[in-house]
């Protein structure tokens, strides 16, 4: 089974569209971050196009979903502005990537840091103290 990491850092190099609109990239982050469980590209798309570009479209043209053929005028153009056609969940994938977050396959196990706990280190010396004398 595979998963997404937390980002280590923001990398300034982002596409046009994440560059241009830093506090898309804030959302998609914060997005990404709160739905760690049940994080894909898709999932995330479905985000970026229900919400974040409907947002966008609202903001720059004033015009919503009632309006079909307006909106989705105003949303091509914004699209076109980035040299976008759509938000595709791979171009999605990349996004992410550029934010920081990466796929990788999940580990089993854990590690607990108690190596230097009293009964730790005591357990330890009688051990050594054991395998010397065999």
């Amino acid at each position: 089974m595979q998963k997404f990491l937390l980002p280590k850092q923001m990398k300034h190099n982002l596409p046009p569209f994440l560059q241009e609109n830093n506090y898309v990239a804030m959302l998609i982050k914060n997005y990404c971050r709160k739905h760690l469980s049940e994080l894909s590209a898709e999932f995330v798309s479905e985000y970026i196009h229900d919400i974040v570009l409907h947002n966008l479209v609202k903001e720059q043209s004033g015009c919503t979903t009632d309006e079909l053929e307006k909106y989705e005028k105003a949303l091509k153009d914004l699209l076109k502005q980035f040299c976008l056609t759509k938000v595709c969940p791979s171009t999605v994938y990349q996004w992410m990537h550029h934010l920081g977050f990466q796929y990788v396959a999940r580990r089993k196990g854990y590690h607990i840091n108690g190596h230097e706990r009293a009964a730790t280190v005591g357990y330890q010396n009688a051990f050594t103290d054991r395998y010397l004398k065999y």
